[in-house]
């Protein structure tokens, strides 16, 4: 009995030591490279993220490039709700050679595309916030360039929709004044990672632009 008891220790002894060791080795490895790995893969993702912006098939547009009556409402019949991951207005600023598609929704499938919109947020027309983000370094990246009193046009199929600028800010990303969904106007709030730059370990910074319906209709 005492000669298999020292064989059960001796046999573990044999498994456990080489595993430590890996582990302790492993370990080391990880901490030694992790930051030059972590940076790759940032910088690969800045890349990415920088590409200019293409039209995926699967992704849908509904909206139409047309002129549109100027008119003070739009009966809620008329206004197509898009689904998620749906083409249905066109950003611009001008003073910054801004312009992109926007798409209702915010997935990182559709920011690939173009600026996306929280579908937790509102159309606009509803006199309610609408909260529109894109990636800092292809499509909001003249975002950097906007100074208050810029407008911002936002075209649907049934109205058309300026804002003033008339704040900008850089917030942390879990800061609880970011937006506020629940106020009862039409608060445009259009934000980016910030830094503006491919190189940065972690955004968790948000770069913010906000603005105030100055025309358009309302949805009746």
């Amino acid at each position: 009995m005492l000669f298999l008891r020292s064989l059960k220790k001796a046999m573990v002894s044999i498994l456990l030591v080489p595993l430590l060791f890996s582990l302790v080795v492993l370990s080391t490895l990880y901490l030694l490279f992790y930051p030059f790995v972590n940076l790759a893969l940032q910088t690969a993702s800045g890349v990415i993220a920088a590409q200019a912006p293409d039209f995926d098939p699967e992704l849908a547009s509904i909206f139409e490039d047309k002129n549109l009556i100027e008119r003070n409402t739009v009966p809620l019949s008329e206004v197509d709700i898009p689904p998620i991951g749906t083409h249905y207005a066109n950003i611009s600023i001008k003073r910054v050679d801004l312009q992109i598609p926007l798409y209702w929704g915010d997935t990182e499938k559709i920011l690939r595309h173009g600026a996306g919109q929280f579908i937790g947020s509102f159309l606009p027309g509803f006199q309610r916030p609408l909260l529109i983000a894109g990636h800092n370094l292809s499509v909001m990246y003249p975002l950097k360039n906007v100074e208050v009193s810029d407008e911002v046009v936002i075209k649907t199929n049934y109205g058309e929709y300026t804002y003033v600028v008339d704040e900008i800010a850089i917030k942390k990303e879990t800061d609880p004044t970011f937006y506020d969904l629940s106020l009862r106007e039409e608060r445009l709030i259009m934000y980016t990672c910030y830094p503006f730059r491919i190189l940065a370990s972690r955004n968790y910074d948000r770069y913010i632009v906000y603005g105030h319906r100055i025309s358009g209709p309302d949805i009746r």
